[in-house]
């Protein structure tokens, strides 16, 4: 129905506050059901499978960052889909595609690795660098990578 998928874009808004204060359980628990909003949208021709995707990357990315391993394989399913169902504006892509290495990248640092840390970031700048509107994404990008120093 409408409504649910309506729930999806304010249960999504609502992971990514929990994401910012630091509770990544919750974060996930919100996710999750945000995700479920927008199943019910499979059927609709624009289905929001970039914003299914991008849930998704992050989703995995957090699951990882607090010890599930098994999140690796679903964030890169995930990344897969965000890159092949990829979203009309080209400026949203960028920022959803960066975004998810970038969350990666901090979750390897929150585990330990620093050097996959690095590679991740890595993949981050290259789409940065290649889209000069990423001016938000650059001082974050920068920020993340100091922290990886």
């Amino acid at each position: 129905s409408i409504e649910k998928v309506g729930l999806g874009i304010p249960l999504y808004n609502l992971a990514k506050w929990y994401e910012t204060v630091g509770e990544y359980e919750k974060s996930i628990e919100s996710m999750k059901e945000a995700l479920g909003a927008f199943e019910v949208a499979s059927e609709d021709p624009q289905g929001f499978p970039s914003v299914k995707a991008e849930i998704g990357t992050r989703l995995a990315a957090f699951e990882y960052r607090l010890g599930d391993d098994s999140a690796l394989p679903r964030f890169n399913s995930a990344l897969s889909s965000l890159i092949s169902n990829s979203h009309p504006d080209l400026y949203t892509q960028n920022v959803w595609v960066s975004g998810a290495h970038m969350h990666l990248a901090d979750s390897y640092l929150v585990r330990g690795n620093k050097e996959a840390a690095r590679e991740q970031t890595g993949k981050a700048k290259t789409i940065i660098d290649s889209d000069e509107r990423l001016k938000l994404r650059a001082g974050q990008l920068a920020k993340l990578q100091e922290k990886i120093s």
